[in-house]
């Protein structure tokens, strides 16, 4: 799942660095456009339904984990 979020990242923001590290604030491609482009590439690679409250909660690569966690373990 990792491997895979770190895809979707990297092809999202391709002049970023992609670590544990990676978030809005520190990135600044990650505006709202490329927000909702993130929630659509991981509705599409997990297939899965992100909630637009939970969608506000995604700032960085550890919400977007414990996000798809909790989808994927339900």
């Amino acid at each position: 799942m990792k491997d895979k979020v770190e895809v979707i990242l990297r092809n999202l923001f391709p002049s970023s660095v992609i670590d544990s590290n990676f978030s809005r604030i520190n990135c600044d491609d990650w505006d709202s456009i490329n927000h909702l482009n993130l929630m659509f590439e991981l509705e599409s690679a997990f297939e899965i339904n992100i909630e637009p409250e939970k969608m506000m909660k995604i700032s960085d690569v550890k919400s977007v984990l414990d996000m798809l966690e909790n989808k994927l373990n339900k």
